[in-house]
């Protein structure tokens, strides 16, 4: 398993994300980049995650979260994926709530993640695609 260190100001964002949405999904884009750190005693590769950017304009329930406006969310996506600070967009996040609240990937979510590698494989390489 790859090893992912969490900075506090991107956990910080997951958590108020989850809060302000309160018994709905939400979701939005991580930041950061991959470097090393010392982890136990030894220097290993890491993904950093910086920054968590939740998308407001979604349409979120209790048990699903989508792109309640589509040109909001591209906008969004294209707004990222375009700022020059020294990191990329390494993904995203999405939370789940209630009965279903587990911190694992649901059916729905694998069969999500298996799609958007098999479109991004399509358009360009699919080291992007590091889910």
């Amino acid at each position: 398993m790859e090893n992912i260190v969490i900075e506090r100001g991107c956990f910080l964002s997951l958590a108020t994300s989850a809060i302000e949405a309160y018994n709905r999904e939400t979701n939005g884009f991580l930041i950061g980049n991959t470097g090393t750190r010392t982890l136990g005693s030894r220097r290993r590769a890491v993904t950093v995650l910086r920054a968590a950017y939740p998308i407001q304009t979604e349409d979120r329930k209790p048990n699903w979260v989508s792109h309640g406006n589509v040109r909001a969310f591209r906008r969004a996506q294209r707004t990222v994926e375009g700022l020059d600070v020294g990191y990329d967009v390494l993904g995203g996040f999405h939370s789940h709530t209630g009965d279903d609240g587990a911190a694992r990937l649901s059916r729905t979510d694998l069969d999500y993640v298996a799609d958007e590698i098999r479109r991004i494989g399509r358009t360009q390489s699919l080291e992007r695609a590091r889910w």
